[in-house]
């Protein structure tokens, strides 16, 4: 009987996850990508900006705290890329790549273009790290047989005795 692992093993794993310097980045990636993805989707079927935001921000765990900060500075009237700055959470690139959206006024259309340029570099990370982690996983492998190998002999002969 397979027994479900218990949550604290669960939330140990997922601290440990994020501490990880290389997975914390990936996890967060995948978190903002899935975030910019879902907002073009509500912004493009015509949501406001404020509903958009706090409808999306729900997938996206790590912006959760930046939540108010980006819904107040919005209604406050800044702009969307000026608000984005302030949390401190956003890389350059997509900022400016939204104050450009903003300034054309085709937001939704750059938002959909960063959201598939982000789903690209999250599948070249992921590959980066198939291609480090599958040789690691061969070399223990390796170090488990070669210490498993040698007792099956012994264990034949006891076994015929």
């Amino acid at each position: 009987v397979l027994l479900a692992p218990e949550k604290s093993s669960l939330t140990n794993l997922k601290k440990y996850l994020w501490r990880a310097p290389i997975m914390h980045r990936l996890i967060h990636n995948i978190f903002l990508t899935r975030f910019i993805h879902q907002l073009a989707i509500t912004f493009d079927a015509g949501l406001p900006l404020p509903n958009a935001i706090d409808l999306c921000i729900e997938s996206a765990s790590t912006l959760t705290p930046q939540r108010l900060s980006l819904q107040r500075d919005i209604q406050a009237g800044l702009p969307f890329h000026h608000a984005l700055q302030r949390t401190e959470s956003f890389p350059d690139y997509l900022i400016q790549m939204i104050k450009v959206g903003e300034e054309s006024g085709r937001l939704a259309h750059i938002l959909h273009h960063l959201a598939k340029k982000m789903e690209n570099d999250i599948h070249y990370q992921l590959n980066q790290l198939d291609q480090w982690v599958e040789p690691l996983i061969m070399i223990i492998l390796g170090v488990v047989i070669h210490a498993i190998f040698p007792s099956v002999p012994l264990l034949i002969t006891r076994a015929t005795l």
